[in-house]
């Protein structure tokens, strides 16, 4: 008995339902009706996909910023399918013409640039912010240390470091006597240096 392999588990198979097959003949449907739109779509979207395909973050945000800025370029020639010539011949010579590609692709190189650039300026945005808050945050700290004096940190259970034991404003505890915090625990101070 100690010699048996441990079981294979197998994923269940999926069923095809009706809910699939009605979908399937949705879409076989809208193909055969509009084919020229679905394959001036696949066309123009290609860089959309392969966004989609690339991109494992949760939120999908180079799929969302390539795939809308790629529909922008896209819907002026699909407009134009659909208002004017719905024809197989203007979709060969769109995905012949170098000027309508440019625009499509250009879209989703934008969408790229975008997505690529954005969330730097974006963190330094905040670490601007974020220095301002704690500046903010030091003058506070010295104003309530020449209310109080550094005799009221004394008391307050702080683990010794260089920073607490060479500096009285080094460490800022809003905890009372009993152990509970008031504010937001233990306020460091940062070096902005």
């Amino acid at each position: 008995m100690a010699n048996q392999p441990a079981p294979v588990l197998q994923k269940p198979k999926r069923k095809i339902t009706w809910s699939h097959i009605l979908v399937l003949m949705l879409l076989a449907m809208v193909m055969l009706i509009s084919l020229p739109s679905v394959i001036l779509i696949a066309f123009g979207l290609l860089p959309t996909g392969v966004a989609f395909l690339i991109d494992r973050s949760y939120q999908h945000s180079a799929t969302f910023s390539v795939g809308s800025l790629n529909a922008a370029g896209l819907f002026p020639y699909l407009l134009e399918l659909w208002t004017d010539y719905n024809s197989m011949d203007y979709v060969l010579a769109k995905m012949a013409d170098v000027f309508a590609i440019a625009i499509m692709y250009g879209g989703a190189a934008f969408g790229w640039m975008l997505f690529s650039s954005l969330p730097p300026i974006v963190g330094s945005f905040y670490a601007v912010v974020n220095k301002q808050q704690i500046a903010s945050l030091k003058s506070e700290q010295k104003k309530l240390l020449g209310e109080w004096g550094t005799d009221v940190m004394d008391d307050a259970p702080l683990p010794k470091t260089e920073t607490s034991e060479t500096s009285g404003m080094a460490k800022f505890d809003e905890s009372t006597g009993d152990g509970e915090t008031i504010g937001g625990g233990v306020v460091e101070e940062l070096d902005l240096s």
